[in-house]
């Protein structure tokens, strides 16, 4: 269905469209196992969203594409990745998004060991969602919670 919606999009000359269908087709594999397809997606949307001139999307991209690093235990290419979306993301004050990218650090730096990075970046995600006033069943309310789950031992997302 994804897949219709995106060639629909590119059809009608939509490319934002095109673009954020692409990170959600991404999404949607990543959370059936489909890492592969799930990370191919990821880079198309992000190279989209740079051709887009688009800085709020290419680092929500990354900070999706820097968690499947880090799930697949290539925590320097997780790294990079955070680090870069982390700058777009400030520098485009998405205060929302930014919190999103600092749970998909703190889960990062978790599997990788690095549990004073972990508490750190989720300490940072929960003041910005504090700022925000960002209830539980928002994406950063959502975000916050699985993070603290990752990073309480229980099961990955």
């Amino acid at each position: 269905m994804l897949e219709a919606a995106i060639a629909v999009s590119r059809e009608l000359g939509d490319l934002r469209l095109g673009c954020i269908g692409l990170g959600n087709l991404g999404t949607v594999h990543e959370k059936l196992g489909r890492f592969d397809e799930a990370r191919t997606c990821y880079e198309s949307a992000l190279l989209s969203a740079r051709g887009l001139g688009d800085p709020r999307s290419e680092g929500q991209f990354l900070g999706a594409l820097g968690l499947l690093h880090a799930r697949q235990a290539r925590f320097a290419e997780a790294r990079h990745c955070l680090d870069r979306g982390e700058a777009l993301l400030a520098d485009a004050g998405d205060t929302v998004s930014l919190g999103v990218l600092l749970c998909n650090r703190a889960e990062a730096e978790h599997r990788a060991a690095c549990r004073e990075e972990a508490s750190r970046a989720l300490a940072s995600a929960q003041q910005l969602a504090a700022n925000v006033a960002a209830g539980p069943e928002s994406e950063l309310g959502r975000a916050l919670a699985r993070a603290k789950t990752a990073l309480d031992g229980g099961p990955a997302a």
